[in-house]
């Protein structure tokens, strides 16, 4: 939201200088994103006045003006715009100017003529498009109609530009967060500033001078929606002249990113950017029998918006009609067919309330965002209906020459009520850590525009003081429809009184429930993530909305949650894996000029389950490309199943979970090979996620053309598997024993169970085991493959001797061969 510095000026007579009043609006919760200055980029330009013109000897078009610019003499300039004339007061660049883009204004002779000085257009003061002619100033010049100057000032000869223009000013780009629909518009953070301030809120000049002739004689107003619009005011100006809007509004509208059209339009959106509320000016001899219908779409009804663009509408969209034909999109955007044209002369004049949550579904559903439904969708002020309307007819007036005819048709079908909560004092400093006074809390929501009675306090002898038991009865105002319950009041006070001067408190007198559970979990989860962090993966974050087509081509056997009304295709399931997101999130990585992916992500997944919908937690990642970059040392070499397990492994031991077995079946459908991921034995055994090389059919439809390795486990297992405190043992003083045993076993025995069985039978002496070759070949029967491992041994108390070492060597060949029928390989 673009706030101006001058225009915020012009309701509040604040001090501040740009810089400290960003400062303030920080403070009190409107975050300022930046401060940028505007206008006046220029130097030494004044306003002059134009005695004379002649034609310049010699040239069709160029003429010699002799200017008055306050210097004390006339000045001659050459100027070729078709509409210089005498009398004029203009902007006039006098030798040594500097204008925007650097250009610097000095003598020049043309023609054997001097001339000593430039007479700019809007274009070469950087204020407008227009370049055909010089900028014609009016006298006296037009001010807003609210202008701190008290009204119209006539033109200084001589006088720097900006005095009268009131172009230099400091816009601020403000974060407005959704549930403050009230900020956006200089009224609603002049409010916020007046509170923090003091000083009085000052509302602008809406003084209307009406003609007899009565509005409700021409413009009747019938809503057949109540529900989805509440109030509808109206009024009517005749006799309008459009045109383009003076300078000090183009530049105002400019400023907050607003595109100057012609007065009438302007002064509607002027509006908007000044009150917070949307209105629209209809051609009132387009409007048929100057009836206003609001009414909802019928299913399948067409409509051409302003922007040119037909929509098929729906019954969830409202729709201003007219007897014949709609002509607005209620709350969204106008009707081609209705809008201000050059030759209009009537215009009716809308300003209405529409129910947050229809403006919000039709933007949504038409694809339209304009800034009436950024407002509407947020909730305007419905009582601001009147003061808007009129505020809009009195400009209208100052600039068209129109005249407004008596009175509003105003229909109110459902009227405002304001909301009433009450708000403890004793709680306020309870939750604050503060000792304010009741009065002074009282002060704050007064200044912010609510009502306020505070019930009586308790007799002395009670022994009980007001700030325990009194209670504040606030009525809201309506603007602020976010002030629901106590806790928003607790907010508004604490904003007000300065959450700088909120100290800590030892200890709350709030009792505090932690919720210890979510609270481990909550570790857990950043364990994991740092986990898989150090093993080089990166975080990827996604939407668990995907588009059906991408969970139809990861076939994961799990039946999808498909949304009835969604945003668009590309939303329309919720995830039932991990693995589409990340597969894009590779793609796009991948089309990034990243060889090398490594991504994981921590989130839900959503399944139907008995025709209801039910989520989890699921920790996965994605792996494709080589292992480390080729250097001197070594080449690169491609990402494999066994640095898939090695990474699983490693995972598992940082975050503290059981040692991992894997299971080679029950392989789902969108892996290639691979397996489960298992923790414990026999029938307490539990299968935790899977992993595996993704099938290329399935990476294919992702845009992968490369072996890609994927992993899944059930986040909520994790959560009850992982995390046991880890234990830590002294470093050993006693040295370490080293024996390699080589073993003959089937092909299809995995080296897994090979290394439970050395693991299980070594005895407490074993302290590691290795795999450091496997080999198949000669000497090797073909059915037949060479495991050779290292066994490391170690007493933590002795140095161990040999006969020691050899007979757990010797269980550990026993076992083998007893328990795989491994034998013991010579050579």
């Amino acid at each position: 939201m673009k706030i101006s510095y001058n225009w915020l000026r012009e309701f509040v007579d604040f001090l501040q200088s740009p810089e400290e009043l960003a400062e303030l609006l920080t403070r009190i919760g409107l975050n300022v994103d930046a401060i940028e200055e505007v206008g006046a980029q220029w130097r030494g330009v004044v306003v002059g006045k134009v005695l004379a013109c002649e034609s310049l000897p010699g040239s069709a078009y160029l003429k010699l003006c002799q200017v008055d610019a306050g210097t004390g003499e006339k000045l001659p300039i050459i100027c070729g715009a078709p509409n210089i004339a005498p009398g004029q007061i203009v902007p006039v660049a006098l030798v040594g100017a500097e204008l925007p883009g650097g250009f610097k204004v000095g003598e020049r002779t043309l023609r054997g003529v001097l001339s000593r000085g430039m007479i700019c257009s809007e274009k070469e003061l950087g204020i407008g498009e227009d370049a055909e002619g010089i900028l014609a100033l009016e006298d006296p010049p037009p001010t807003p109609p609210c202008n701190s100057r008290g009204g119209e000032i006539p033109f200084k000869i001589g006088a720097p530009l900006e005095e009268y223009v009131g172009l230099k000013d400091w816009v601020f780009d403000i974060e407005v967060t959704i549930n403050r629909g009230d900020c956006l518009s200089h009224l609603g953070v002049a409010r916020e500033v007046s509170a923090a301030t003091g000083p009085e809120l000052k509302l602008p000049p809406v003084d209307l001078e009406e003609i007899d002739e009565q509005t409700a004689d021409k413009v009747t107003v019938e809503i057949l929606a109540p529900d989805r619009c509440p109030r509808y005011s109206a009024r009517m100006v005749k006799g309008v002249t459009i045109g383009p809007s003076p300078l000090w509004m183009r530049e105002r509208l400019r400023s907050v990113g607003i595109r100057p059209i012609a007065n009438v339009v302007d002064v509607t959106n002027y509006a908007l950017m000044e009150l917070g509320h949307p209105l629209h000016a209809f051609d009132y001899d387009l409007v048929s029998e100057g009836k206003i219908i609001v009414r909802t779409a019928g299913e399948g009804e067409r409509f051409i918006t302003l922007d040119e663009e037909e929509h098929t509408l729906t019954s969830t969209d409202l729709l201003i009609a007219d007897p014949e034909k709609p002509v607005a999109l209620a709350g969204v955007m106008g009707g081609l067919n209705s809008g201000i044209k050059a030759d209009t002369s009537e215009v009716l004049l809308e300003c209405a309330y529409f129910n947050p949550v229809g403006i919000r579904l039709t933007s949504r559903d038409r694809a339209i965002g304009s800034e009436s439904s950024y407002r509407f969708e947020r909730g305007v002020d419905p009582e601001m209906t009147i003061f808007a309307v009129n505020r809009s007819a009195y400009l209208i007036r100052q600039l068209t020459g129109g005249e407004v005819l008596k009175g509003i048709v105003d229909n109110y079908p459902q009227p405002w009520r304001p909301r009433k909560i009450n708000l403890r004092p004793g709680r306020v400093n309870a939750l604050l850590a503060t000792d304010i006074e009741p009065a002074e809390m009282t002060g704050y929501l007064q200044a912010l525009g609510c009502g306020v009675d505070i019930k009586p306090s308790p007799p002395p002898e009670t022994g009980v003081g007001i700030r325990e038991k009194a209670t504040i009865k606030v009525t809201t105002p309506s603007w602020r429809h976010d002030l629901e319950r106590e806790i928003d009041l607790v907010e508004e006070v604490a904003r007000l009184h300065g959450y700088d001067r909120i100290g800590v408190a030892d200890t709350s007198a709030v009792p505090l429930s932690v919720d210890t559970e979510r609270e481990q979990s909550r570790r857990l989860v950043q364990r994991f993530k740092g986990a898989l962090v150090e093993l080089g993966l990166h975080e990827a974050i996604n939407f668990s909305l995907v588009p059906g087509t991408d969970s139809e081509r990861f076939p994961d056997g799990r039946q999808p949650v498909i949304l009835k009304n969604p945003l668009s295709e590309d939303m329309s399931r919720l995830r039932t894996s991990l693995g589409p997101s990340l597969l894009r999130a590779a793609e796009r990585s991948l089309r990034a000029g990243c060889a090398d992916i490594r991504l994981f992500e921590w989130g839900k997944c959503f399944r139907m389950e008995e025709g209801q919908a039910a989520e989890g937690y699921k920790l996965a990642g994605v792996i494709a490309g080589t292992v480390r970059p080729s250097s001197w040392i070594e080449k690169a070499r491609p990402f494999n199943i066994h640095d898939m397990k090695g990474m699983i492994e490693q995972l598992s031991s940082k975050i503290s979970l059981d040692k991992v077995n894997y299971i080679y079946y029950d392989i789902p459908e969108y892996l290639k090979i691979g397996g489960c991921i298992a923790i414990g034995e026999g029938d307490g055994q539990r299968i935790i996620g899977r992993f595996g090389q993704m099938q290329p059919a399935v990476s294919d439809q992702f845009g992968l053309d490369l072996p890609v390795w994927y992993f899944e486990m059930d986040g909520g297992r994790l959560l009850g598997l992982a995390g046991a405190v880890p234990h830590y043992r002294p470093l050993p003083r006693y040295p370490a024993a080293l024996r390699d045993l080589s073993f003959i076993i089937d092909e299809d025995l995995s080296a897994d169970r090979l290394e439970e069985v050395i693991r299980k039978f070594g005895g407490e002496l074993l302290e590691g085991v290795e795999l450091f070759d496997l080999f198949r070949g000669k000497g090797i029967p073909p059915d037949k493959k060479s495991l050779a491992y290292h066994l490391t041994f170690r007493s933590a108390e002795r140095t161990l001797s040999d006969s020691e070492i050899d007979q757990s060597v010797g269980a550990v060949i026993e076992a083998a061969s007893r328990h795989l029928g491994a034998a013991l390989r010579s050579q």
